[in-house]
């Protein structure tokens, strides 16, 4: 009963801290991706080659490049991105 609790209090804690301060959307996503312009797409390509030095999911650079690029360039790019870092 316990362990639950202290799971419901950090998910909770990080829904809060979400919503309070980080404001996470799939809107905001897209916004900061694409504020790199033209090299928007490079960065991106760049970042997922780096991804598995950094230990972060490819799940999330998988769903913000699908929000920022679009479906068919989203998955372009990610399975570049995942190629050149394998």
């Amino acid at each position: 009963m316990a362990k639950w609790t202290v799971i419901a209090v950090i998910a909770a804690a990080g829904l809060w801290l979400n919503a309070k301060y980080l404001n996470l959307s799939p809107a905001h996503i897209r916004e900061g991706v694409l504020s790199f312009g033209i090299f928007a797409p490079l960065i991106y390509i760049g970042l997922l080659m780096i991804r598995p030095f950094l230990l972060l999911p490819a799940s999330v650079f998988a769903v913000s490049g699908g929000l920022a690029f679009g479906p068919l360039f989203g998955s372009l790019y990610s399975f570049i991105g995942a190629a050149g870092g394998a």
